[in-house]
């Protein structure tokens, strides 16, 4: 049931806050009661989970002063985030089987629902001219950052799919993603193009680490050698002669047309203004306020808290996403735990903080943002049954 709730959600058919209330609901209470006839809150008595709490109370009291609706504001950024996060950790650490495979099956449902809601925005977008007029197949006009985010999740995967032995969860990953890096040229949003450039390069530092960590042969480098030029003279050729329209889809794509854009220098500029005086008003305006000058937000997760919310909660998710990408990375060197698992969630935690770095997540990206707090509660669980001595190797 859980994974039907995530594929339902990540697949943008139903709204996103009451899916994840109801997957809360389920995941915490309903499921527990099912299974073991008690509801175990065990959660409550761990620490990160109070971070959350605490940063997204004063996040969401201060929204409230500034943009009224207490109720809505305290759930959106409060109330539901710690479900979440408790729900993530609930069905990992009280699960009756595995709760590593818990995770697993998890991580591949969002997979799921991501993949199915970038192919049905492909459709709706396919004939885009303008990047203004982007359109979410479900909610209608969204901005291309924000439809980007679900390729975040596609592009964090690839070392994972480098890695598996599974041949048909390779293939399939691997036409995924091949409609995700379609999905970016349509979109032409730059972020998700950095996460793809850095993921990719990962996966080549491990795939060859991992067929070549005793060295490579003079043979085997003049035969990778040959492939690469092989390979660059077809796409070439394929190019030039514009083989199924490529070149003219490639030209036309919105992310070509972005890059050929004085205004993209512009942006650049502007980004940078935007860190720099994020910076200097958590200094100047301690206690938040959102007293920005000719623009809405600084494009920094971080730094878009403090302009609302002022330093405390900056300083209380700093520490918490320090002390969560601790716990990720004892999960991620823990060689008991499948390999593709573990790179798995190491590129979603890099993705993500790309996005973190670069996108105003609490104004337009709760998608994302709801997501990851998930995966975090998954990889508490993981990190605490680990603790304990109870996680057991997928």
């Amino acid at each position: 049931m859980i994974e039907i709730l995530l594929i339902v959600i990540n697949s943008g058919a139903f709204q996103i806050t009451n899916g994840y209330i109801i997957l809360s609901l389920y995941g915490i209470a309903l499921s527990q009661l099912f299974k073991k006839g008690r509801i175990n809150v065990g959660f409550i008595k761990h620490f990160p989970i109070w971070l959350f709490a605490s940063s997204g109370l004063i996040y969401g009291l201060a929204a409230f002063i500034l943009r009224g609706r207490l109720t809505y504001n305290l759930a959106l950024y409060c109330i539901i985030p710690v479900l979440i996060f408790a729900t993530g950790y609930t069905i990992t650490h009280y699960s009756n089987g595995n709760g590593v495979l818990c995770a697993v099956r998890c991580l591949v449902a969002i997979a799921i629902g991501c993949s199915i809601h970038v192919l049905l925005n492909i459709l709706v977008n396919i004939n885009l001219t303008n990047r203004s007029e982007t359109v979410d197949f479900f909610t209608g006009r969204l901005a291309a950052t924000n439809l980007g985010s679900l390729n975040t999740y596609i592009f964090a995967l690839l070392p994972c799919l480098i890695i598996t032995k599974k041949k048909k969860i390779k293939v399939i990953g691997l036409m995924i993603f091949s409609l995700s890096v379609i999905y970016a040229f349509i979109l032409g949003t730059r972020t998700t193009v950095y996460a793809l450039i850095i993921m990719a390069t990962i996966s080549t530092i491990v795939y060859m680490k991992k067929h070549y960590s005793n060295g490579i042969t003079i043979n085997r480098l003049i035969k990778w050698f040959l492939i690469i030029i092989a390979v660059i003279c077809i796409a070439r050729l394929m190019y030039s002669i514009n083989f199924l329209n490529i070149r003219t889809n490639i030209e036309k794509s919105t992310l070509i047309l972005r890059y050929n854009d004085i205004e993209t220098k512009y942006s650049d500029i502007a980004r940078k203004r935007f860190f720099k005086e994020g910076f200097v008003y958590l200094f100047e305006h301690p206690l938040g306020g959102n007293k920005t000058s000719g623009f809405n937000y600084f494009h920094n997760y971080w730094l878009d808290v403090g302009r609302i919310a002022g330093i405390v909660p900056v300083i209380l998710l700093i520490v918490l996403d320090i002390m969560l990408t601790g716990h990720m990375l004892k999960v991620f060197i823990n060689k008991g735990l499948d390999e593709d698992f573990r790179f798995a969630l190491f590129g979603i935690y890099i993705c993500t903080f790309i996005n973190f770095f670069m996108e105003p997540i609490m104004d337009g990206y709760l998608d994302l943002f709801y997501r990851f707090t998930l995966i975090n509660g998954v990889v508490e669980g993981i990190h605490d049954l680990g603790e304990r001595g109870k996680c057991i190797p997928s």
